[in-house]
């Protein structure tokens, strides 16, 4: 089995019949200590995870927002059984993810200030036995042998974009000479 996951640096782990690839750029190509997405690979958990860009400057211990959501979300896949999936997984990690912020100090701000909310979204395949268990939380994509397991997009996502093209249109259609 061949497990691809799309986020810029190319890593590679091989296990016996097994080969992940993770791929993961960032919004800031030139600083990669920006980039606030992960990924885990062990033998059983393979997962692609988006952290939620931040909308507030806080830091919590350091980190972006988002970055701090990902470090959380890779740390309940490595320590938690493959068996853990579904709706007891994301409960899982989002009792982690409380747990971290009290430990930070910031609970009294995020109650205050929601949108200094950490986040993340993921994919997740964990081997259970001889079958494979898929649990997804977002628009977090993910392929097997090549093939897309899970493609989901936001449907404000989709209205963003076509107001983008419509826009471009316009400006194409008023000014020739802008490039394609």
């Amino acid at each position: 089995m061949n497990l691809s996951v799309g986020i810029r640096d190319v890593v590679q782990k091989e296990f016996p019949g097994l080969k992940v690839e993770a791929l993961s750029t960032g919004k800031y190509k030139n600083d990669p200590s920006l980039n606030e997405d992960g990924w885990v690979v062990t033998e059983n958990t393979f997962s692609v995870i988006d952290g939620s860009a931040p909308r507030t400057d806080l830091k919590f211990k350091g980190k972006s927002s988002a970055q701090f959501a990902t470090d959380v979300v890779k740390n309940v896949l490595q320590a938690t059984l493959p068996s853990l999936n579904g709706k007891e997984l994301v409960n899982a990690i989002t009792i982690a993810l409380n747990n971290e912020i009290d430990r930070a100090g910031f609970r009294d701000i995020i109650q205050k200030t929601p949108e200094a909310s950490p986040a993340a979204l993921f994919i997740v395949a964990r081997i259970v036995e001889d079958g494979l268990i898929i649990t997804a939380l977002g628009d977090v994509s993910g392929r097997i042998n090549g093939k897309i397991i899970h493609e989901e997009s936001f449907k404000t996502e989709e209205l963003m974009i076509a107001k983008r093209i419509a826009v471009m249109k316009k400006a194409k259609k008023q000014n020739p000479s802008i490039s394609n």
